[in-house]
């Protein structure tokens, strides 16, 4: 999808600019770097929150995932939560395990004032000795044009885990 963005970008703004009497070198370079912008913004769009997959930790068994996002992944059946760490590292822990977490972001605010919710991250207390915390990012948009979505989803995380968790 990222690489139809580009072309397809880079073709418009680059036929544009030629109709309107610029020079080749000049409207090929303009168009593709209109094309690499559209595609950081609106193209590559990860998998859907709600799909469903196979997630792995070692030494764990496979997490099927009834609600997944970029770093977390919930599976109700076998009441499993994996999590992949800021540094990359994979857990796959019982809900058991999960003594608490918090929902951490920045507040930011714009020229015209509106606030952005921006390096949202959610912080896992665990009940294991090995590894007492975990914290995950979420960052699915970029925070510079849509953070308040990465701030909604992991509001949703939270709202599921306390429903789940504290019923």
């Amino acid at each position: 999808m990222a690489r139809n963005t580009i072309f397809i970008t880079w073709a418009l703004v680059a036929l544009l600019l030629l109709i309107s009497g610029a020079p080749v070198l000049i409207a090929a370079a303009l168009g593709a770097l209109a094309g690499l912008l559209m595609a950081a913004i609106f193209g590559g769009r990860k998998k859907d929150p709600s799909q469903a997959g196979s997630y792995h930790a070692r030494g764990e068994v496979p997490l099927t995932a009834t609600y997944a996002s970029d770093n977390i992944a919930l599976d109700l059946a076998g009441r499993r939560l994996w999590l992949r760490d800021t540094s990359g590292q994979t857990v796959i822990v019982d809900l058991d395990q999960v003594a608490a977490w918090e929902h951490t972001w920045r507040d930011t605010t714009n020229g015209w004032g509106k606030v952005f919710r921006i390096k949202n991250e959610m912080v896992f207390r665990l009940r294991q000795l090995d590894q007492p915390t975990v914290r995950i990012r979420f960052r699915r948009h970029n925070d510079a044009f849509n953070g308040n979505a990465n701030f909604a989803e992991a509001e949703a995380w939270q709202a599921r885990l306390t429903t789940l968790l504290n019923g």
